[in-house]
Parts: C-alpha cells; structure tokens; sequence
C-alpha cells in the first residue's frame, strides 16, 4: 500500500487546505521469489521412526510370544528354547500365515467369518462419520451426542464379547495340542488354522474400535471408560492372537527330516536345554512319539538331516506309505 506524507518543499499553512499538496508515494513492484514462500510443513520424521520401530518390536514381542506360549505348548513340549534375536523373522513368518489363515477360516467356519467381517465393518464405517469435538467449538448437537455415546457403548459390548470368544469352549477346542493319533494332525492343524483367522479379524475389529473411541465427541469419562475396556480387551486378544497364529506359522514351516541310528525318521522340532527334540511315529505308525535326544544318549552322537517337511505334510506322507 502507497504511503501518504506532505511535501516538505511547501510549508503547512494553519488555515484551510488551500496551501497545502499532498503527495502519495508507490512503492515499487516487488517479485516473489520461491525462497521467500513459506517452506512447506517437514515430514515429521520422528514419528515415521517412532511407528517403525514400534512395527519391530511388536512383531519381534509377537514372535517370541507365538513360539513359547503357542507352538511350544501344542506340541506338548513347553521349554522349547527360542533364540531371543530370531523373535522378528518369527514375527515376520506369522504375517506371512495372515491370508492362508482367514482362508482357512472362511472354509471351516463361514458363518462365523461373515458375522466378524460385519463386526469389523461396523466401526470402519463409522470412523467416517465420526468428527472429535473441536476446542472451543460449538457443542454437538444433541442428535450426535446421542449417537457417539452409542457408539461407545458398543465398542464396551465388543471388547467384552472379544474376551468371551478367546475363553470360549468352542476355541479351546479348535486350539487342542498335538494329537497322540497321526490321521488326526490334519485336521488339527486346520482348526489351529480356523482359529488363528477368526482372531486376527477380532483384533483387527478391536483395532478400529479403539480408534473410533478416540474420535468420538463424548465426554472424557465416557472415552476413558470405553477407551480402558477396549484397550484391556484388545491386549488380550493380542496376546491370543500371537499364541495362536505362532503355532499355525510354525506347523506349516518346513522343518529337517533326522534319522539316527536306532530310531525311524523323525521330524526335528527344536531343542530345549538339554535334549533335542524330534517328532516321529511309533513302530505301528500311528502314534506320535515325541524323542527327546539327550547329551548321553547314543541317538545323540549321529544324525542324519535330510529333506525338508511340515509336521502336518510329514504324517500325511508317513500315513500315505511314501516314508
């Protein structure tokens, strides 16, 4: 904007305006350069690292845990040693099994699939209506109010029907440990299957409730009520998650096929402190004997390692005669 002043070459005159000029001054076209605009907002970095490294740890938390807690204690053996530093490509070896899971429990439990993707369905549709109360804004309306209280009333109801299905008699079954029956471990190792998908859609509901808690416009007991009951719920589920998915993982991963010299071929689950432990059927073939080769034993001075197989791939060969 132009600056008004006085000419300094005509005196002021006390009267009138008869005597005076005013003189308007422009200043000069001023270009804008790319340097003088405002830098645009810098990615914020450290919350890119913070997410990154909670990503690792709790694929690495999860691993560990679907080791000892899940795949450990089906095979009935539940001081398998785990290396600590291997928790991440376990963890990692768990999301790989995330599709063949819920393929899995599409084909044993349909209706129970679709009643979780409606209830995964319900909060990620309301996610997009839902608007967090602005500070100093204009109160909801009562309309709204009433509907975001629903909602959190709901995320309560799911958080406890989430713990009930991890404590259900139905899954405790699906999730049994080794069968001593070799014909049995197919089928068992699809309802490990059926279970671990049915829990990851019941995490993945928990997960979008817990969000749309934080985004609704409720009072601040109500968001911490219904925030603390899904949290503890969705914990939980987690936990359950990680147990059961683990051992799914673990019973489709190809493991070595041993043989010493006073035994048949086995298949070598792992080791604990002391033994080695191996999986192989009994003289008739259709029972599961777990070895435990120890230190002294004469079992423990040769082994031979030969191909590859999945516990469930190696007693459906075994059964088949191909072993």
């Amino acid at each position: 904007m132009g600056a008004i002043t006085r000419s300094p070459s005509i005196p002021p005159h006390s009267g009138g305006a008869a005597g005076s000029r005013l003189v308007i001054v422009r200043p000069g076209a001023r270009s804008v350069r790319p340097q003088d605009l405002a830098a645009p907002r810098a990615p914020r970095l450290h919350l890119v690292a913070l997410i990154t490294l909670a990503s690792t740890a709790g694929a690495w938390l999860a691993g560990l845990l679907g080791y000892r807690l899940g795949f450990a204690s089906a095979m009935r053996v539940p001081d398998l040693s785990v290396d600590a530093l291997g928790g991440a490509s376990h963890g990692a070896m768990m999301l790989v099994a995330v599709p063949s899971c819920v393929l899995t429990a599409g084909l044993e439990s349909p209706w129970l699939l679709m009643a979780l993707f409606a209830a995964v369905a319900m909060p990620a549709g309301a996610l997009v209506l839902a608007r967090p109360r602005t500070p100093g804004g204009p109160r909801p309306r009562p309309l709204a109010s009433g509907f975001a209280a629903t909602g959190a009333i709901l995320a309560m109801v799911s958080g406890v029907l989430a713990i009930a299905w991890i404590g259900s008699p139905a899954r405790l079954e699906l999730l049994a440990p080794l069968p001593f029956s070799a014909a049995a471990v197919a089928a068992w190792a699809r309802s490990i299957a059926s279970a671990a998908g049915l829990d990851v859609l019941v995490v993945a509901a928990l997960v979008l409730w817990t969000i749309l808690v934080a985004r609704l416009p409720i009072p601040i007991w109500l968001r911490a009520l219904s925030g603390a009951a899904v949290g503890f719920a969705l914990l939980v589920c987690a936990v359950s998650l990680a147990a059961s998915l683990g051992t799914s993982a673990h019973l489709n991963a190809a493991r070595p096929l041993v043989q010493s010299e006073t035994s048949r071929v086995g298949l070598l689950l792992g080791s604990t402190a002391h033994h080695i432990v191996v999986l192989e059927p009994d003289d008739d073939g259709d029972r599961i004997v777990t070895r435990l080769l120890g230190a002294g034993s004469p079992e423990a001075q040769t082994l031979w390692i030969g191909a590859r197989d999945t516990v469930p791939g190696f007693f459906r060969r075994l059964r088949a005669g191909t072993r």
